[in-house]
């Protein structure tokens, strides 16, 4: 896991090191005009604050994640996602769907995972889950074992209401697993050389 962490934090140091080298370098040599009131500036200085900011917090994240401070590394997942979606905005609004809004969403997922994985108030929300989800189980399985009606529905209403909604979506989806059905069955016939008309 540290080593995913920190391959993913020098391909991302990378990517920012040239970005910011590249856009310096075409200002430099004037394929780029900066006007202080033009949007496009703005928003690049923006996300140059973001980047920096983000490169800071995950330093910071890679420290608590190697110290194994779990409840404060949690808290810092937590914050960098929100840093992340404004620097995937800021890639979008400047670059459009493209290797920044990838690594945006390549990070988000990683931070997601980090955090269920490390916050130990939802680890131990999740245990107390299971442990009821199994007394309940096992309560349902002995009140149908006791009535003589195991696997079957205890409350006596089935398991599908039939009232008009429900009818016109299984009528919905009856309908379209025919023509699919339908569909498939012409194509295949046509493919081995017979024909069928339909």
């Amino acid at each position: 896991m540290c080593w995913f962490c920190w391959s993913g934090w020098w391909a991302y140091r990378t990517y920012v090191g040239y970005a910011i080298f590249d856009g310096v370098h075409k200002f430099f040599i004037g394929r780029i005009h900066a006007d202080l009131f033009d949007l496009t500036f703005l928003l690049t200085c923006a996300q140059a604050v973001v980047w920096l900011i983000n490169a800071a917090a995950l330093i910071v994240f890679g420290v608590m994640l190697l110290r194994d401070m779990r409840k404060h590394a949690a808290r810092w997942a937590y914050m960098l996602m929100a840093v992340t979606v404004a620097q995937g905005m800021l890639s979008l609004a400047l670059q459009g769907l493209g290797l920044g809004v990838g690594l945006s969403l390549v990070q988000i997922a990683i931070l997601v995972a980090l955090a269920i994985a490390l916050d130990p108030a939802l680890i131990g929300e999740r245990a107390v889950q299971r442990k009821l989800k199994r007394m309940d189980a096992h309560d349902k399985y002995v009140a149908a074992k006791d009535a003589g009606m195991l696997g079957r529905d205890l409350s006596g209403k089935g398991y599908v209401k039939l009232n008009v909604f429900n009818v016109f979506w299984l009528f919905v989806v009856g309908c379209f697993g025919g023509l699919a059905s339908k569909r498939f069955t012409i194509s295949s016939f046509s493919m081995s050389g017979r024909t069928v008309r339909g």
